[in-house]
Protein backbone atom coordinates (compact mmCIF):
# COMPACT_ATOMS: atom_id res chain seq x y z
CA UNK A 1 0.00 0.00 0.00
CA UNK A 2 1.60 3.59 -0.80
CA UNK A 3 0.03 7.04 -0.58
CA UNK A 4 0.99 10.31 -2.18
CA UNK A 5 -0.72 13.60 -0.99
CA UNK A 6 -1.11 17.29 -1.90
CA UNK A 7 -2.55 20.51 -0.24
CA UNK A 8 -2.12 23.83 -1.60
CA UNK A 9 -3.93 27.31 -1.08
CA UNK A 10 -5.69 27.69 -4.66
CA UNK A 11 -6.53 31.65 -4.75
CA UNK A 12 -6.96 31.98 -1.00
CA UNK A 13 -4.55 34.11 0.88
CA UNK A 14 -3.84 30.85 3.22
CA UNK A 15 -4.24 27.67 3.55
CA UNK A 16 -6.93 26.30 5.79
CA UNK A 17 -7.04 22.47 5.00
CA UNK A 18 -4.48 20.58 6.53
CA UNK A 19 -3.84 15.93 6.20
CA UNK A 20 -2.33 13.73 7.77
CA UNK A 21 -1.61 10.20 7.14
CA UNK A 22 0.74 7.35 9.25
CA UNK A 23 1.00 3.64 9.51
CA UNK A 24 1.89 1.40 12.29
CA UNK A 25 2.31 -2.27 11.76
CA UNK A 26 -0.68 -3.81 9.62
CA UNK A 27 -3.12 -0.45 10.43
CA UNK A 28 -2.62 3.15 8.64
CA UNK A 29 -4.74 6.03 8.88
CA UNK A 30 -5.48 8.78 6.74
CA UNK A 31 -7.04 12.16 7.59
CA UNK A 32 -8.00 15.37 5.57
CA UNK A 33 -9.86 18.42 7.46
CA UNK A 34 -10.88 21.31 5.57
CA UNK A 35 -11.25 24.66 8.21
CA UNK A 36 -13.72 27.08 7.98
CA UNK A 37 -14.27 30.58 9.45
CA UNK A 38 -11.77 32.37 7.31
CA UNK A 39 -9.89 35.19 9.68
CA UNK A 40 -11.35 33.10 12.80
CA UNK A 41 -8.75 30.69 12.72
CA UNK A 42 -10.21 27.68 10.07
CA UNK A 43 -6.44 26.50 9.74
CA UNK A 44 -6.05 25.77 13.67
CA UNK A 45 -9.43 23.82 13.50
CA UNK A 46 -8.60 21.49 10.51
CA UNK A 47 -4.77 21.34 12.21
CA UNK A 48 -6.41 20.72 15.53
CA UNK A 49 -8.68 17.83 14.28
CA UNK A 50 -5.30 16.10 12.38
CA UNK A 51 -3.54 16.57 15.93
CA UNK A 52 -6.21 14.85 17.61
CA UNK A 53 -6.31 12.06 15.60
CA UNK A 54 -2.93 11.15 15.22
CA UNK A 55 -2.52 11.05 18.80
CA UNK A 56 -5.06 8.82 19.58
CA UNK A 57 -3.69 6.16 16.79
CA UNK A 58 -0.16 6.54 17.92
CA UNK A 59 -1.06 6.56 21.75
CA UNK A 60 -4.22 5.64 22.32
CA UNK A 61 -6.03 3.26 19.35
CA UNK A 62 -8.98 1.17 20.15
CA UNK A 63 -9.92 -0.33 16.90
CA UNK A 64 -13.52 -0.23 17.66
CA UNK A 65 -14.04 3.00 19.23
CA UNK A 66 -11.68 4.78 17.75
CA UNK A 67 -13.79 7.06 15.91
CA UNK A 68 -15.56 8.11 17.93
CA UNK A 69 -12.90 8.63 20.04
CA UNK A 70 -10.83 11.09 17.97
CA UNK A 71 -14.40 12.84 17.09
CA UNK A 72 -15.44 13.56 20.82
CA UNK A 73 -12.07 14.56 21.45
CA UNK A 74 -11.81 17.01 18.54
CA UNK A 75 -14.86 18.25 19.29
CA UNK A 76 -13.68 19.27 22.67
CA UNK A 77 -10.82 21.06 22.27
CA UNK A 78 -12.55 22.92 19.39
CA UNK A 79 -15.17 23.99 22.19
CA UNK A 80 -11.91 24.80 24.29
CA UNK A 81 -10.60 26.67 21.71
CA UNK A 82 -13.33 29.06 21.20
CA UNK A 83 -13.98 29.67 24.83
CA UNK A 84 -10.45 30.90 25.00
CA UNK A 85 -10.81 33.18 21.99
CA UNK A 86 -14.37 34.28 23.22
CA UNK A 87 -17.83 35.02 22.27
CA UNK A 88 -18.41 34.87 18.63
CA UNK A 89 -15.50 32.45 17.74
CA UNK A 90 -16.81 30.38 14.80
CA UNK A 91 -13.54 28.19 14.33
CA UNK A 92 -14.47 25.11 13.10
CA UNK A 93 -13.36 21.97 10.40
CA UNK A 94 -14.50 19.56 8.56
CA UNK A 95 -13.16 15.96 8.93
CA UNK A 96 -12.69 12.70 6.19
CA UNK A 97 -10.63 9.90 7.63
CA UNK A 98 -9.74 6.27 6.23
CA UNK A 99 -8.77 4.00 8.78
CA UNK A 100 -6.66 0.49 7.65
CA UNK A 101 -6.14 -2.20 9.94
CA UNK A 102 -5.12 -5.18 8.56
CA UNK A 103 -7.25 -6.80 5.48
CA UNK A 104 -10.45 -4.86 6.77
CA UNK A 105 -10.97 -0.89 6.28
CA UNK A 106 -13.89 1.75 7.61
CA UNK A 107 -14.19 5.52 6.96
CA UNK A 108 -15.96 8.54 8.80
CA UNK A 109 -17.17 12.17 7.89
CA UNK A 110 -18.70 15.04 8.79
CA UNK A 111 -19.11 18.41 6.43
CA UNK A 112 -18.05 18.06 2.97
CA UNK A 113 -15.49 16.33 2.65
CA UNK A 114 -15.50 12.97 0.62
CA UNK A 115 -13.56 9.46 -0.03
CA UNK A 116 -14.25 7.68 -2.95
CA UNK A 117 -12.78 4.35 -3.48
CA UNK A 118 -12.10 2.53 -6.95
CA UNK A 119 -13.59 -1.21 -6.65
CA UNK A 120 -12.37 -3.47 -9.76
CA UNK A 121 -14.79 -6.43 -10.76
CA UNK A 122 -13.85 -9.19 -13.37
CA UNK A 123 -12.79 -6.99 -16.33
CA UNK A 124 -13.61 -3.22 -15.33
CA UNK A 125 -13.36 -0.41 -12.69
CA UNK A 126 -15.83 1.42 -11.35
CA UNK A 127 -15.80 4.92 -8.30
CA UNK A 128 -17.81 5.14 -5.86
CA UNK A 129 -18.12 8.22 -3.46
CA UNK A 130 -18.30 6.46 -0.19
CA UNK A 131 -18.83 9.24 1.97
CA UNK A 132 -22.33 11.12 2.07
CA UNK A 133 -22.24 14.96 2.76
CA UNK A 134 -23.24 17.54 5.60
CA UNK A 135 -24.47 20.22 3.13
CA UNK A 136 -27.32 21.75 1.76
CA UNK A 137 -26.40 20.52 -1.68
CA UNK A 138 -26.64 16.96 -0.53
CA UNK A 139 -30.16 17.49 0.35
CA UNK A 140 -30.65 18.85 -2.91
CA UNK A 141 -29.03 16.29 -4.49
CA UNK A 142 -31.33 13.39 -2.36
CA UNK A 143 -34.59 14.69 -3.42
CA UNK A 144 -33.71 14.92 -6.83
CA UNK A 145 -33.16 18.43 -7.94
CA UNK A 146 -30.00 18.64 -8.60
CA UNK A 147 -27.27 16.10 -10.11
CA UNK A 148 -23.82 14.80 -8.61
CA UNK A 149 -21.88 16.85 -11.52
CA UNK A 150 -24.25 20.13 -10.51
CA UNK A 151 -22.95 20.01 -7.13
CA UNK A 152 -19.50 20.96 -8.46
CA UNK A 153 -20.11 24.54 -9.50
CA UNK A 154 -23.09 25.27 -7.33
CA UNK A 155 -23.90 28.62 -6.09
CA UNK A 156 -24.57 26.82 -2.99
CA UNK A 157 -21.52 24.38 -2.40
CA UNK A 158 -20.21 26.31 0.64
CA UNK A 159 -23.41 25.78 2.48
CA UNK A 160 -22.92 22.93 5.58
CA UNK A 161 -25.04 21.43 7.61
CA UNK A 162 -22.47 20.09 10.39
CA UNK A 163 -18.93 20.84 10.91
CA UNK A 164 -16.75 20.29 13.92
CA UNK A 165 -16.71 22.65 16.87
CA UNK A 166 -20.34 23.81 15.98
CA UNK A 167 -23.18 23.07 18.05
CA UNK A 168 -24.52 19.11 17.03
CA UNK A 169 -26.39 16.29 18.27
CA UNK A 170 -24.15 13.59 19.86
CA UNK A 171 -23.55 11.65 16.75
CA UNK A 172 -22.93 13.95 14.83
CA UNK A 173 -20.90 11.99 12.12
CA UNK A 174 -20.96 9.40 9.78
CA UNK A 175 -19.32 5.90 10.19
CA UNK A 176 -18.81 2.89 8.01
CA UNK A 177 -18.82 -0.61 9.17
CA UNK A 178 -15.54 -2.57 9.02
CA UNK A 179 -15.29 -3.49 5.19
CA UNK A 180 -13.57 -6.47 3.79
CA UNK A 181 -10.27 -4.32 1.06
CA UNK A 182 -10.23 -7.28 -1.17
CA UNK A 183 -11.77 -5.67 -3.89
CA UNK A 184 -10.62 -1.81 -3.89
CA UNK A 185 -7.60 -0.80 -5.96
CA UNK A 186 -7.61 2.82 -4.01
CA UNK A 187 -9.06 5.69 -2.33
CA UNK A 188 -9.33 8.92 -2.80
CA UNK A 189 -9.82 11.89 0.11
CA UNK A 190 -9.97 15.29 -0.60
CA UNK A 191 -11.53 18.28 0.91
CA UNK A 192 -14.45 20.02 -0.85
CA UNK A 193 -11.70 21.89 -3.19
CA UNK A 194 -9.93 19.53 -4.50
CA UNK A 195 -13.49 17.37 -5.54
CA UNK A 196 -15.29 20.13 -6.96
CA UNK A 197 -12.30 20.84 -9.82
CA UNK A 198 -12.13 17.31 -10.51
CA UNK A 199 -15.08 14.85 -12.40
CA UNK A 200 -15.68 11.36 -11.23
CA UNK A 201 -14.77 10.44 -14.95
CA UNK A 202 -11.32 12.18 -13.89
CA UNK A 203 -10.70 10.42 -11.20
CA UNK A 204 -11.19 7.14 -12.18
CA UNK A 205 -9.12 7.55 -15.48
CA UNK A 206 -6.59 8.16 -13.28
CA UNK A 207 -6.34 5.08 -11.41
CA UNK A 208 -7.01 3.57 -14.40
CA UNK A 209 -4.30 4.79 -16.58
CA UNK A 210 -1.52 5.29 -13.73
CA UNK A 211 0.21 2.62 -11.45
CA UNK A 212 1.62 4.22 -8.99
CA UNK A 213 -0.10 6.89 -6.31
CA UNK A 214 2.32 9.89 -7.09
CA UNK A 215 1.21 9.21 -10.79
CA UNK A 216 -2.26 9.31 -9.93
CA UNK A 217 -2.09 12.14 -7.69
CA UNK A 218 -0.28 14.07 -9.68
CA UNK A 219 -2.62 13.64 -12.50
CA UNK A 220 -5.89 14.21 -10.40
CA UNK A 221 -4.14 17.12 -8.75
CA UNK A 222 -3.43 18.82 -12.67
CA UNK A 223 -7.29 18.21 -13.02
CA UNK A 224 -7.80 20.21 -10.01
CA UNK A 225 -5.67 23.30 -10.80
CA UNK A 226 -7.55 23.77 -13.91
CA UNK A 227 -10.23 24.40 -12.60
CA UNK A 228 -9.11 26.85 -9.96
CA UNK A 229 -10.37 30.13 -11.53
CA UNK A 230 -14.09 28.60 -10.91
CA UNK A 231 -13.59 27.09 -7.57
CA UNK A 232 -10.68 29.04 -6.10
CA UNK A 233 -10.28 27.43 -3.02
CA UNK A 234 -7.73 25.38 -0.57
CA UNK A 235 -7.36 21.51 -2.67
CA UNK A 236 -5.93 19.31 -0.63
CA UNK A 237 -5.88 15.15 -1.39
CA UNK A 238 -4.98 11.86 -0.33
CA UNK A 239 -4.69 9.08 -2.79
CA UNK A 240 -4.14 5.56 -1.44
CA UNK A 241 -3.12 2.91 -3.85
CA UNK A 242 -3.28 -0.45 -2.92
Amino acid sequence: MESYSFTDKGLREINEDSIGYKSIGERSLYIVADGLGGHDRGEVASKIAVETFMDYFENEYNAETFIDDCMQATQKRLKDEQEKLGEGSQMRTTVVCLLVDGGRFKYANVGDSRIYAVQKSLFTKKLSRLSRDHSVLQVLLDTGEITEAEMRFHPDRNRLLRALGSDMPEKFYNESEWNKIDNIVGFYLCSDGAWEGVSDEDILNAFVTKKSATEIGALIKEQVTKHLEETGDNNSGIIVKL
